[in-house]
C-alpha cells in the first residue's frame, strides 16, 4: 500500500470519510460547539468556484478552478469558513488567496494540529495572518 504524500491517514466514522485524524477531531469539537449553541448551520466539505475579476478562474482544460474547504458555519451573524491543515501546499495557498480576494467580507480560519500555529484571515486587502490563539504576554 502506498504511503500518503503528507502522512495523513484517512478516518472513516459512520460511513463518513475524513482526510485526517485531525480533521475528524476538529469536526467533533465543532459539533459540540453547535450543540451548545456557540455556532449554527455547520456544514462539511464546501466546494467553491474561485472567481476572478471577469468570472471564474479556469484550469488549463477550461474547467472552473475550485477550492474545497472543510467546514462552513455561522458565529453570530458572521459566516466562517474553516480548513484543517497539516501542511499548506503552494497550490492551496494560491487558492486561499484568490478566494479571499474575491470575498472581502469572509473569514477563513486555518486550524493546525498545533493550536499556536492556527490563524485566521479576513478577505480583501489585508493579507496578514492573525493568530487564532494569541500567545499571552506578546
Amino acid at each position: 500500500m502506498k504511503r500518503p504524500k503528507y502522512n495523513a491517514r484517512k478516518v472513516t466514522v459512520d460511513g463518513v470519510t475524513y482526510d485526517s485524524q485531525g480533521e475528524y477531531a476538529r469536526w467533533l469539537v465543532l459539533k459540540d460547539m453547535e450543540a451548545r449553541g456557540e455556532i449554527r448551520n455547520l456544514e462539511r466539505q464546501i466546494r467553491i468556484v474561485i472567481e476572478g475579476r471577469y468570472g471564474p478562474i479556469l484550469t488549463d482544460k477550461g474547467n472552473p478552478r475550485r477550492i474545497v474547504l472543510d467546514y462552513r458555519y455561522f458565529e453570530g451573524n458572521h459566516c466562517v469558513f474553516e480548513d484543517f491543515k497539516g501542511y499548506e501546499t503552494p497550490d492551496w495557498k494560491w487558492k486561499a488567496d484568490a478566494f479571499l480576494n474575491a470575498n472581502p467580507n469572509v473569514m477563513l480560519r486555518i486550524v493546525k494540529s498545533t493550536p499556536r500555529k492556527s490563524y485566521y484571515r479576513i478577505g480583501g486587502k489585508d493579507p496578514r495572518k492573525k493568530p487564532l490563539y494569541p500567545i499571552e504576554g506578546k
